[in-house]
């Protein structure tokens, strides 16, 4: 098979052009635009203030947003999605906590931790707790309880 001069020329280029841009893999890819929607959500959060009225279209790409990363995160930390929801196999999904107020839940959750040492049962009740923090809370149901 014979090959132009201008056809080879070409073909190195396309290759030089590839090596050029740094083309280490798919992590170096997602490396790069999550270096780039850390820059985004950062100037984005600057043009925010906390009185600033959103249109809903935008807070809805906010959340997606912030759910796509989270499921990443727990992808990576080695959880699936299912697993992060079903929450600490040791507790109860439902129980005295359901039909508790988060207000009512962080103040006893925070009774608990102001103990300098906590029984096992008490460290139980505190994952509970957590766990129906979580519950009524927006957005996703794993992760930190916003207390």
């Amino acid at each position: 098979m014979k090959i132009t001069k201008q056809k080879l020329f070409k073909i190195i280029n396309e290759e030089l052009s590839t090596l050029s841009e740094g083309d280490y893999g798919e992590g170096s890819m997602a490396k790069n635009q999550l270096a780039r929607t850390a820059e985004l959500a950062t100037m984005i959060g600057d043009m925010i203030q906390e009185d600033t009225d959103l249109e809903e279209w935008v807070e809805s790409k906010i959340t997606k947003a912030n759910d796509y990363l989270s499921s990443v995160m727990n992808y990576m930390r080695g959880e699936s999605l299912s697993e992060a929801w079903k929450g600490d196999a040791e507790i109860e999904q439902t129980g005295e906590y359901s039909g508790k107020s988060s207000e009512e839940l962080c103040a006893m959750k925070n009774k608990l931790m102001k103990k300098e040492k906590r029984t096992d049962a008490e460290q139980k009740k505190v994952r509970q707790i957590n766990f129906a923090i979580r519950s009524k809370q927006k957005g996703p149901k794993f992760g930190k309880v916003k207390c």
